[in-house]
């Protein structure tokens, strides 16, 4: 069920969903109050504790259990189940009507929100995460408790708003944003780790900008090397196919237990990077290089302190 094919789209996409543009948002915004919360509403009527109204949370704490984190979630429909593995983002946004929302994506690469608000097929509040479809509307309704969560599933067809379901919906914790590192950034580039840090800078046909830095991993072989590996990206606040989901260039910096520091920059891009490191940090860069089309790789030494 959880198989690797599904991994490689978390390791990959984990923060796809925040190149979404403000008219995106604003689209999903008013696509689910306008089809979608009426339905709901409409279906909840003499439900206990159901309100002719849903409240939106506007506490960006609300949304914690979800930021930065990825969920697979199960529902059975007819005898056959099926899986969604949903990736939310690592930035709460603010909606034109004062609610709050974490934006998501599915492995389709579908988009979608999730809000903290009041249930309408449910009785309190909870979680609702609506997955913007060309045909079909996925909408997640759940609560949470410790790393699980459970609720119901809706379809809906988005060219008439007609509703299916709810069907019994569970849901599990796979990944924790709480334990991923997030690299500490200074003088334009990023402390990758305690006393190693590093720079991007993206020659582009709009001038120089600074890559952002997505840290992938970090961890320890079983003979004592350490191994931290990364990307740089453009950000789409820079240029127009600046992603997240777009890695300019791939970092694997290798730690060997005898006490050699390779710092290894892998060009996977048109324009050229020049690359700096500094170890260890104390403000100026100890060692520079330009990474091309033509030279992809760029390797900088160290010997451990």
């Amino acid at each position: 069920m959880f198989n690797k094919i599904t991994v490689f789209f978390l390791i990959i996409s984990f923060f796809a969903c925040g190149t979404l543009y403000a008219d995106d948002i604003l689209d999903l915004h008013k696509q689910e109050q306008s089809l979608t919360i009426p339905k709901l509403i409409e279906m909840a009527k003499g439900h206990k504790g159901a309100r002719s109204d849903r409240w939106e949370s506007d506490n960006p704490d609300d949304l914690k259990p979800l930021v930065s984190s990825a969920w697979l979630f199960l529902y059975e429909i007819e005898g056959t189940t099926f899986t969604e593995t949903v990736v939310f983002n690592d930035e709460i946004t603010l909606l034109d009507d004062g609610a709050v929302a974490v934006m998501c994506v599915v492995e389709s690469g579908r988009t979608g929100m999730a809000k903290y608000m009041d249930l309408p097929d449910m009785e309190g509040n909870g979680f609702g995460v609506f997955i913007l479809g060309t045909v079909m509307n996925k909408i997640f309704n759940f609560q949470v408790a410790g790393n699980t969560a459970s609720g119901d599933y809706f379809s809906q067809t988005a060219s008439t708003g007609d509703m299916n379901g709810p069907y019994d919906l569970v849901g599990f914790k796979i990944v924790d944003g709480e334990t991923v590192e997030r690299p500490e950034k200074i003088n334009g580039g990023y402390k990758a780790t305690e006393n190693l840090w590093m720079r991007g800078v993206i020659q582009t046909d709009e001038g120089p900008i600074d890559g952002v830095f997505y840290k992938g991993g970090d961890s320890m072989t079983a003979r004592g090397d350490r191994v931290v590996w990364g990307y740089f990206y453009a950000s789409p606040n820079d240029v127009p196919w600046g992603s997240k989901d777009n890695p300019d260039l791939y970092v694997k910096i290798w730690f060997d237990a005898g006490g050699r520091i390779d710092v290894n920059y892998f060009h996977v891009s048109v324009p050229e990077i020049d690359v700096y490191s500094d170890y260890p940090y104390d403000g100026s860069y100890d060692k520079k290089g330009t990474a091309t089309m033509n030279e992809r790789y760029v390797r900088h030494e160290f010997q451990k302190q």
